[in-house]
């Protein structure tokens, strides 16, 4: 308990340290006259909180708020499952192990619904190394970080994969194959 204690009271703590992860500098098109361009992110992503431990998707909701997303909560990967069928989040953020349904259970139900959502995963056990080869095997590459995490990484994280593109859980072994002309 002194633990997730010690890892919510340096989350809230770190607040006040947080950047800001809504502008994001590109470089401009050729000819353009400037070099750099300042974009701003869609401040309202929706951001899917998961852990059984309240303490923490409270410190990680509120740190989100913060920033400028919107956000819901679950406290077990069933839970999980239910919100984000109403909810429809851009992001899940979940904790791995977690009562009969664990995190990876509960993203793999979700994107197939929402395939578009993106994952990460914060844990502070080490014991879940099956559960991601088993989504591996099945297509899902799925990011962890370690808990604790600061909230200047968590929310350096958040905003590098709802930026990228190309970040994908989803091997093209699980797409549609296509149609064959016979």
């Amino acid at each position: 308990m002194s633990c997730i204690l010690s890892f919510v009271s340096h989350m809230l703590h770190s607040k006040l340290c947080i950047p800001d992860c809504r502008k994001i500098s590109l470089p401009r098109a050729a000819g353009s006259g400037h070099n750099w361009k300042t974009v701003m992110l869609n401040e309202k992503h929706k951001i899917l909180v998961v852990d059984d431990e309240r303490a923490i998707v409270s410190a990680c909701a509120t740190i989100l708020q913060l920033k400028g997303y919107e956000t819901a909560t679950a406290y077990s990967g069933e839970e999980a499952v239910r919100v984000a069928c109403s909810f429809h989040p851009d992001f899940i953020l979940s904790d791995i192990m977690m009562g009969a349904m664990n995190g990876v259970e509960a993203a793999v139900e979700i994107l197939g619904v929402l395939p578009q959502c993106k994952v990460l995963f914060i844990s502070g056990n080490v014991g879940y190394g099956n559960l991601l080869e088993n989504a591996k095997a099945k297509g899902f590459d799925f990011a962890v970080l370690a808990k604790p995490v600061s909230s200047s990484e968590l929310l350096a994280r958040v905003s590098q994969i709802l930026l990228n593109p190309d970040v994908q859980r989803i091997t093209d072994s699980l797409k549609e194959p296509p149609a064959s002309a016979e």
